[in-house]
């Protein structure tokens, strides 16, 4: 239960249809990719959620028996900044295009229709990227004019180039006992694939407790 109480630093636990904790297994009985050891590209996580998750907590238990399964974080605000620079249309593109997100589960654990729709880069009142949401994998199917869909699409394949790229991620191997938060608003996470044995247990704060008690920490 470390990780409750690692997660208790930054805010409250949010419960899910996940139920407070989710256990990150392979496992043979597989619902959702990250019950698999294969490779899962960066990508925020549950988007089809309104509020979409904000500060995530992962504990490691059980490493990969390989060697493997290495975890990457990808900085979001910094590949919407280099959209921006080398790509202004799309940049623009994807912080007007409202994109739906969407999971649908009825298998017998669970029955749930989730649905949120969100732009892929969100700007504040001054015009500063506020949040990144990306997952192609969520997606749902562009609800937009025929002659919209092609550069919107473009436009995404481009952000998600930079996203994708080597040279925008860091990586790292969880071990025994390692745990690591991070903005699920701000920050992509994926990892490797692996064989063998591997146990995270995760869990996730809404943002609005943790910028709270930043705050007062700092007065």
């Amino acid at each position: 239960d470390e990780v409750e109480r690692v997660a208790a630093l930054a805010g409250y636990i949010r419960q899910t249809h996940y139920g407070r904790v989710f256990d990150l297994l392979a496992t043979p009985k597989q619902r959702i990719l990250a019950q698999t050891s294969h490779a899962i590209r960066p990508h925020n996580d549950e988007l089809f959620r309104d509020p979409t998750p904000g500060i995530m907590v992962m504990h490691c238990l059980v490493a990969s028996d390989d060697g493997r399964g290495e975890s990457t974080l990808v900085d979001g605000f910094h590949a919407a900044s280099q959209l921006a620079q080398t790509d202004s249309e799309a940049f623009e593109i994807l912080t007007c295009t409202p994109m739906t997100h969407e999971r649908v589960l009825s298998d017998g654990v669970d029955d749930v229709a989730l649905r949120a729709t969100w732009r892929a880069i969100t700007l504040d009142d001054a015009g500063s990227v506020s949040a990144v949401r990306v997952n192609e994998r969520t997606m749902a199917p562009l609800d937009v004019d025929h002659a919209n869909a092609r550069p919107i699409y473009a436009a995404l394949r481009k952000f998600l180039s930079l996203l994708y790229a080597p040279a925008a991620a860091i990586q790292f191997r969880m071990e025994p006992g390692d745990a690591m938060l991070f903005d699920n608003h701000r920050v992509l996470h994926a990892r490797r694939a692996f064989s063998g044995s591997r146990h995270i247990r995760q869990c996730h704060v809404d943002r609005d407790e943790f910028l709270s008690r930043l705050r007062v920490l700092r007065a």
